[in-house]
Order: C-alpha cells, then sequence, then structure tokens
C-alpha cells in the first residue's frame, strides 16, 4: 500500500516536472525570439540587462522638458491631465464652455482671480503682510501656542507638521499624525564647510531671502539679522531631524514603516514650553486616541527646538520660509525673487511659468 502510494506521489512530481521544464522550454525559445527583435532595436539582450531592454527605447527618446525635474510614464499621463484641465478652465472662464452648477461658478471666479496678473502684481506682498504682522508680533511662547492653532489651520509653516490623515495600518480609519519640519539642509555635513552642495543651496537661500525681506519693507540690517537667525535654527533643525541612513529599509520609508502611534499623553510631554496637547485639543477637541509620530527621534528632541530661547530665530525662520512658500501667489516679483533659491533646490534651470503654478499638484 505504502508503495503505490510512493509510486503515485512520484509519478505526479514526474508529470508536474515534465510540465515545467516544457514551459521553461518555451519561455526560453519565446526569450530567444524577444531577444532578436530587442537587439536589432536597441542592441542590449534581456538576457543581460531586462531593465535595458525594456526601457532603452523610451529613456532614448523622452526628454526632460524645461521646468521638469523628473518624468516617467504616470508623469505623462499626468501632464495630459494637467493640460486637459488648464484648456477646460481657460474655456470655461471664457464662456466656450457653460458651467452648469454654482461649484463650478465659484471654481471659474477663483480662476479668474488667480489669473489676474495685473493685479497680483500691484499688490505685490499686501495680501501677506497681516499674516508677517501676526507673527512678528510673537513675543512669548505664549503667544506662540495661540499662532500655532492658526498656522496650522492656514497651512503656513512651523517647526512640525500636524494633520488628520488615513490610518496606514486601518484605511477605514483616520489618525492624527505629528512629522518633523523639513530642513533646507537636510543633513548637517552640508553646513560643514567646503560641502558644495551646501554652499550652493545656502547662498541662493540667502540671495531670494534677502530680496523677499527687502520687499517686505525690511532694511539692509533687519534684513541680514534675520537671515543669520533662520540659517542658525534651520542648523539646529537640520540637526535634530538627521536620520540613521543605516537605519533606513524599504519597509521604513513606506505609510506603514512610519507608523509610530503615540499615546496623548506621551505627546503631550515632548515639550516644556509648547503644549501640543492643548494645540490638538483646539483643533479637534478632546481625544485620547494616539497620535501618529513619523519621526520619533525628532520629537523627543524637540524640548531643544521649540523653546524661548529658539524663539527669535525660529520667528526668522518662519517669516523667511512663508514668503518663500506663497511667493507663487504673490506678484510676479516676489516669484522671480523666491526663484534663485526654489531652483536650486528643486534642480530647475529657470522659474515655472505663473500660468503652471495655477495647475493642481
Amino acid at each position: 500500500m505504502q508503495r503505490k502510494s510512493y509510486l503515485k506521489s512520484m509519478s505526479v512530481l514526474t508529470l508536474t516536472a515534465c510540465l515545467i521544464s516544457g514551459y521553461v522550454v518555451k519561455d526560453i525559445a519565446m526569450l530567444h525570439a524577444v531577444s532578436a527583435s530587442e537587439k536589432k532595436a536597441n542592441n542590449v539582450s534581456p538576457r543581460e540587462n531586462l531593465y535595458r531592454a525594456v526601457n532603452d527605447n523610451w529613456l532614448a527618446n523622452t526628454k526632460l522638458k524645461q521646468g521638469q525635474i523628473s518624468v516617467n510614464s504616470f508623469s505623462e499621463i499626468e501632464d495630459k491631465l494637467k493640460q486637459l484641465l488648464v484648456s477646460d478652465m481657460a474655456k470655461m472662464a471664457s464662456g466656450k464652455i457653460e458651467t452648469t452648477n454654482d461649484e463650478q461658478k465659484k471654481m471659474v471666479a477663483y480662476y479668474k482671480q488667480g489669473m489676474d496678473f495685473k493685479t497680483r502684481d500691484k499688490n505685490g506682498l499686501k495680501p501677506l503682510k497681516p499674516v508677517l504682522q501676526k507673527l512678528e508680533a510673537v513675543s512669548s511662547m505664549k503667544d506662540f501656542q495661540s499662532l500655532a492653532h492658526d498656522f496650522v489651520m492656514s497651512g503656513f509653516v512651523l517647526p512640525f507638521g500636524l494633520t488628520v490623515e488615513t490610518n496606514a495600518r486601518d484605511n477605514s480609519q483616520k489618525q492624527l499624525v505629528l512629522r518633523q519640519a523639513p530642513a533646507l539642509l537636510e543633513s548637517p555635513d552640508q553646513y560643514k564647510k567646503g560641502n558644495k552642495e551646501g554652499e550652493a543651496k545656502l547662498s541662493a537661500y540667502r540671495t531670494s531671502a534677502m530680496a523677499l525681506l527687502k520687499q517686505a519693507g525690511k532694511s539692509n540690517i533687519e534684513d541680514r539679522k534675520l537671515v543669520k537667525q533662520a540659517i542658525a535654527f534651520d542648523r539646529l533643525l537640520s540637526e535634530k531631524t538627521q536620520v540613521d541612513q543605516s537605519k533606513i529599509t524599504a519597509e521604513s520609508e513606506t505609510a506603514a514603516g512610519r507608523y509610530n502611534p503615540e499615546s496623548m499623553e506621551t505627546v503631550h510631554n515632548y515639550a516644556k514650553e509648547f503644549d501640543f496637547k492643548e494645540l490638538i485639543e483646539k483643533l479637534v477637541g478632546p481625544t485620547n486616541k494616539a497620535v501618529n509620530v513619523e519621526d520619533k527621534t525628532y520629537f523627543k528632541q524637540v524640548n531643544d527646538v521649540i523653546n524661548s530661547k529658539q524663539l527669535a530665530n525660529m520667528k526668522a525662520w518662519m517669516m523667511i520660509s512663508m514668503l518663500v512658500d506663497q511667493s507663487d501667489f504673490l506678484g510676479e516679483q516676489n516669484r522671480q525673487a523666491a526663484s534663485a533659491f526654489k531652483n536650486v533646490a528643486s534642480g530647475l534651470t529657470q522659474i515655472e511659468s505663473k500660468e503652471k503654478m495655477l495647475t493642481p499638484n
């Protein structure tokens, strides 16, 4: 009985092996056929380099357009959709395409306001000045606590980010996400003397910052002081947000890998002079839900960043960051002033068109 069972099993294994062998031989034959046709096209055999055999022709015939820093099949589709969107918006604004509801009418009115470059150039930094004045009026950590709520709601830069997002472990739930602020220079090494990349970025940052601060009405003495304070604060941020490259894995770079839930009590104790719990409850109401802290290393040191000693430097960093970030929605001279740093930071060689700035990302 055992012998029959054994023979039956061997028969199955042999048949399976034969079938697999047949498919392997078939695949190899197909591979040879593909190789011959591919070699005519790009001189690369898929047996030698499958990636190049598939992509060489696309790489050879695809060029980066002005204002692009990267391109792939998905970005090409996105660009086509954006072109269609821009075309349709222009037609709706001119009346060639009729709006069918109140929401579309609001959208078109907003689009026309954004496309009114004459008014934007005339106003310059004027729309942003009330916010700048509110930031400059901060004289204590108590003031900063109140300002943080307004800045989170308005999307202005802070030394941290706080948002509500889909839970990475359960997409049927939402979660509070607390993340570190991005530094101008990603690594403290870029602040070392002789680091060409860091020096290029800082030089461009100084150029943009000085021009924008001058447009905001600051004197030469004031803007030099503010730039110096902002860079000092950014250097501190860079040190505190430094990531141990040896610990980075493919998993850690995913949304699930950045899932680090912390209790509200833990978050409450991160800083002595700033109350994250108070800010969260002011935004979403009382809650005991865990907060996803993406970079626990940074927030364990955040007390060294957000405090009364660093307040002046932090305000300078926030002011210049705001001027740079909001420049695309202001006058053309403001956009041009910010472009020196933006181009270096993004790797672009020229400023993007102002019309493109109105296209959703």
